[in-house]
């Protein structure tokens, strides 16, 4: 009889389990970098010469800003959290445009 978990695949094996556990163990401390990280890399986006506009919840010039700030938890928002996602547009044409992509690592 064939197990269903088994073919779909819908249970863990033990090293995946291992694996996941000990990923949660330093998931607060990765993610507070990452929003830290994102939050420093919007700013500087926002003051390059070829970036028309930055969408990023760290940024005082975001438009849903306050909205967002009633969402989150006073902690998040005394260590300055929010979200490693950045959203931008260019002052770039369609080649241009389509080059810097290209370039991104």
């Amino acid at each position: 009889m064939c197990d269903t978990r088994n073919l779909f695949k819908t249970q863990a094996s033990p090293f995946t389990a291992f694996m996941t556990l000990r990923g949660l163990r330093t998931l607060d401390l990765r993610m507070e970098r990452h929003s830290l990280s994102a939050a420093i890399i919007a700013k500087n986006l926002s003051n390059h010469p070829k970036v028309k506009k930055v969408i990023h919840p760290s940024l005082e010039t975001y438009e849903y800003r306050n909205q967002f700030l009633s969402n989150i938890t006073d902690e998040a928002k005394k260590r300055n959290l929010s979200t490693g996602m950045i959203s931008l547009t260019l002052k770039a044409d369609l080649d241009q445009t389509s080059n810097f992509l290209k370039r991104l690592k």
